[in-house]
């Protein structure tokens, strides 16, 4: 019988029978291997809403993410982290932002210390979304760069691209492509006086967010106040994040 080894949800590393030839057999004479066949089902599942995530078919993500928090598949109640997670980055992506802080009541319950920046964060874009004016955005930026002015440049920590993600696409979703590059050079300037290597060139993955900052730019991409719930409304900045292998987003 095939053998794998997997870095599943838990962050740890299960060395298991092969998922598919387990599954259909008698769960009575393979109880021992229960909760290993879940925890690879669900980072099976992952994947695939992965795939179909970075090719915008959000829809059929939702789905695998939907199925990822299925009684039958947790052992243990955060089990179903990774995919309410999941469903809510897409709500997120899909400029349903209402739903997406349904999905973070689940975390809050359980963390709010943890989670309340996310809520802020979906609250700001609320706010700016039905006022029709960027300002909540700006000060939530202001504060994440005031909260972790320790993980972004001058300086550069271990949470400094999880940041960056997420005031890369602020800055995209309302269209502000100067604030942008702008915020994106900062780090370009960092890893050229750091070294090795030369930062500006596409491999860079800051650098391809600049470039694409700088292409929505020269088209005119307003940003997404426009754009009607359900609408996965994004510049190519977002895109471009989505497409990275670097980013998480």
């Amino acid at each position: 019988m095939k053998r794998q080894c997997i870095f599943v949800l838990s962050f740890f590393i299960i060395c298991a029978t092969s998922f598919s030839s387990l599954w259909g057999q008698d769960q009575g004479k393979l109880s021992q291997f229960t909760s290993t066949q879940k925890s690879i089902r669900m980072f099976e599942l992952y994947k695939e809403g992965r795939q179909l995530e970075k090719q915008g078919l959000y829809e059929k993500a939702m789905i695998k993410y939907k199925a990822m928090i299925d009684p039958s598949l947790l052992n243990f109640d955060y089990d179903a982290g990774m995919g309410r997670g999941s469903i809510m980055n897409v709500y997120i992506k899909q400029g349903q932002f209402e739903q997406a802080l349904q999905e973070l009541q689940w975390f809050l319950e359980r963390n709010p210390k943890k989670y309340e920046d996310g809520r802020l964060e979906l609250l700001a874009l609320i706010k700016s979304r039905d006022a029709y004016f960027p300002k909540p955005i700006y000060e939530y930026i202001d504060y994440l760069k005031g909260k972790y002015k320790n993980q972004l440049p001058p300086k550069v920590g271990a949470y400094s691209d999880i940041i960056a993600t997420i005031i890369i696409r602020l800055y995209d979703y309302i269209g502000d492509a100067d604030q942008g590059i702008q915020f994106v050079d900062g780090f370009l300037r960092f890893y050229a006086k750091r070294g090795p290597g030369n930062p500006y060139q596409p491999a860079n993955p800051y650098f391809q967010i600049k470039q694409a900052f700088e292409q929505d730019k020269a088209e005119g991409f307003k940003g997404c106040f426009d754009a009607k719930p359900g609408d996965a409304c994004m510049g190519r900045a977002t895109k471009a994040l989505i497409q990275s292998n670097y980013f998480s987003w």
